[in-house]
């Protein structure tokens, strides 16, 4: 048999959880930082496969 949690409201939070007043700062700071992992990762990825291309 599978308990159930407390129910969550319609935003997806539990009605305990503190509302998410991010500040804007905050908010841009989250996008840069998203958007840097992104550009790492696919500069890694080129990377690997250039250092790939180059063994064979």
């Amino acid at each position: 048999m599978r308990r159930s949690g407390p129910a969550a409201h319609p935003g997806g939070m539990l009605w305990s959880d503190p509302v998410d007043d991010t500040p804007a700062e905050a908010a841009r700071i989250r996008g840069l930082l998203r958007r840097v992992g992104i550009l790492v990762a696919l500069c890694a990825s080129l990377a690997m496969i250039v250092v790939m291309a180059s063994w064979g």
